[in-house]
């Protein structure tokens, strides 16, 4: 996958006496690529890297290489200011990101122009297409990501017309059906306790399993369902706390809805 390929060219690019560094629109994909080669210290958000540069605290030149993870999510603006810094020092840029997942918050579309830019793609030996899936290890699960991968649509050029058409998602949840992989309810309750039961079934940890839904009212039922199940199955701790309308046990994963940067207490945006 990507990190690996961004493990391996930050490895050759120091033996060959570069420095490295790894970029990125959030704080998450920031840690992400401070656990690679690269390491922590050389790992920032976009924009701290171009204040950072800007203030005289990093210092780029021709013998640096600079990773930028999830590029599609970047906006033009931001993109420009990196754009002038790495020209200004002579750096080396490196794009990694997929036009097709999540855009930008802020202005623009700048991963997906440049695909698009007959001058740019004309430089063939300047890409490269990560086409091997190998984070689904059953067949049927790698039968599925297939069909909704864009890879081989790429280098064709269809890309607009297939995702037009919608065939590569009818494909997916044809297969999803024939599987046995999905299930239809009747009512909403059918599928909350079908849900709970699969859930709890699965011997996996809690960090290994995921339950998602569309709307923040279903997410709230099907987390208060399940927790309820574990307590009753004395999965949880003891020892808990109550704002008044949810309890916490100790051990609990919570997610906070508003920004708070503490690195003392390990929060961090993003």
């Amino acid at each position: 996958g990507k990190s690996f390929s961004i493990n391996a060219s930050s490895i050759i690019a120091k033996q060959n006496g570069f420095t490295t560094y790894g970029i990125a629109p959030t704080n998450k994909v920031k840690a992400d690529l401070g656990t690679t080669d690269i390491g922590k210290d050389n790992a920032f958000t976009v924009q701290a890297f171009n204040i950072g540069i800007q203030n005289n605290k990093i210092h780029l030149d021709e013998k640096s290489i600079v990773f930028l993870d999830e590029s599609s999510m970047v906006d033009t603006r931001t993109f420009h200011d990196l754009m002038q810094n790495i020209d200004r020092t002579g750096a080396k840029l490196v794009l990694i990101g997929d036009s097709n997942q999540i855009s930008a918050v802020g202005a623009g579309q700048t991963l997906t122009e440049y695909l698009q830019d007959s001058e740019i793609t004309k430089h063939k030996e300047n890409f490269a297409i990560l086409d091997e899936i190998t984070r689904q290890k059953d067949s049927v699960s790698l039968e599925i990501a297939k069909s909704t991968s864009l890879a081989n649509v790429y280098r064709n050029g269809n890309v607009d017309e297939l995702k037009e058409s919608g065939e590569h998602i009818k494909k997916a949840f044809q297969l999803l059906e024939d599987n046995g992989r999905m299930h239809l309810c009747e009512t909403s309750e059918q599928k909350l306790n079908m849900l709970v039961h699969d859930y709890m079934a699965d011997d996996k940890p809690c960090n290994e399993k995921l339950a998602l839904a569309s709307l923040n009212k279903s997410v709230d039922a099907i987390n208060t369902a399940i927790q309820d199940e574990r307590l009753k199955k004395g999965q949880l701790s003891e020892q808990s706390l109550s704002n008044g309308d949810k309890d916490f046990h100790v051990g609990d994963r919570i997610i906070l809805k508003e920004n708070i940067k503490d690195k003392e207490q390990g929060y961090s945006n993003g």
